[in-house]
């Protein structure tokens, strides 16, 4: 073989092996489609940053900002103030403030109409204690019968016997 067919050769091997590093730098410096960060997250990020909107976003950005605010920073922290000024400051709509979150959010609301209670006749004595009574009574009753049965049957009422 030839010393021109070996520099050829060394130079084929040297071009794949920069194409596959320059694909394989491609691939792996490459962004997941879904790792883009929503717009509204990044105003919390920019407000995050030094306590304040320093960059320009859309008006939708600034709403889903708000929305986005967790939970610990929204009742702790101005964010939603600064957020929502810097919103009206680039033209928005006023809207009115929303009530903070809560888990309590994922809770029915209380009924609108709340049931009157007769207090006038305070004489009705619950079920419950009714039952909770008789139950009382059969088993004072039971117990007294017990007593009674072991006194006249000897066993001298449960008293240990004198020597």
């Amino acid at each position: 073989m030839s010393s021109l067919a070996r520099t050829t050769d060394v130079g084929r091997g040297l071009a794949v092996a920069l194409v596959i590093a320059g694909a394989l730098t491609l691939v792996g410096s490459a962004t997941p489609a879904g790792a883009v960060t929503p717009c509204g997250e990044q105003v919390v990020e920019d407000w995050r940053d030094n306590r304040r909107i320093d960059r320009l976003y859309d008006l939708h950005c600034y709403e889903e900002g708000i929305d986005a605010i967790p939970l610990e920073l929204r009742d702790y922290t101005d964010a939603e103030d600064v957020i929502r000024q810097a919103y009206l400051s680039r033209g928005g709509a006023r809207r009115p403030p929303e009530p903070p979150r809560s888990e309590q959010d994922d809770q029915p609301p209380p009924p609108e109409v709340v049931p009157t209670i007769n207090t006038s006749g305070t004489t009705d004595v619950p079920f419950q204690v009714l039952v909770l009574g008789a139950l009382a009574l059969v088993l004072l009753s039971a117990g007294a019968l017990g007593y009674v049965a072991r006194r006249r049957s000897g066993d001298g009422g449960g008293q240990t016997p004198r020597v």
